[in-house]
């Protein structure tokens, strides 16, 4: 699969939801997929999922996310989670080699909204140029625009 058949789809029509994500849906979880930036031959993508409140329903959306993104096309495990408060839980959050980067998408769920039970995968695809800091603006951004896109529904917890 080529990236633009990731992003398009081989018929060049929209592209439709992947199995593990549907499940999640079906499971009452809320979705939203943000735009994709593009700098340098890099591509930035976020996912973020409503209702998470368990390590377990964590690890299931990460796991779908993973497997929506072609083998070897991007980096999709950078992952943060900011646990409900009732669960006394901290922050969860894993870089995957890509320092610093749950730091950013941390900020992207305590500013300016303060959401929790919400976790964001973030992906990146290396377009050959290192970035710098900027990378960092991009994870926040995307993130704060997928908060934004779950903000205007009501969430109930979907899976314990």
């Amino acid at each position: 699969m080529t990236l633009t058949q990731y992003f398009v789809g081989s018929s060049g029509a929209a592209r439709r939801p992947l199995p593990l994500l549907d499940q999640l849906r079906e499971d009452g979880h809320l979705i939203a997929v943000t735009r994709r930036i593009e700098d340098r031959g890099s591509i930035f993508l976020v996912h973020a999922c409503a209702g998470v409140v368990s390590p377990e329903c964590l690890h299931r959306f990460v796991a779908a996310v993973r497997s929506s993104i072609p083998d070897g096309a991007a980096h999709p495990a950078m992952f943060a989670l900011r646990y409900p408060v009732w669960q006394n839980r901290p922050d969860a959050t894993d870089d995957n080699g890509e320092r610093y980067a749950g730091d950013a998408l941390l900020r992207g769920l305590r500013d300016p909204s303060d959401v929790r039970g919400v976790a964001v995968v973030a992906s990146r695809w290396f377009g050959g140029v290192l970035l710098g800091p900027v990378r960092f603006a991009y994870l926040t951004t995307l993130t704060r625009e997928a908060v934004q896109q779950l903000e205007s529904v009501s969430v109930r917890p979907a899976c314990v």
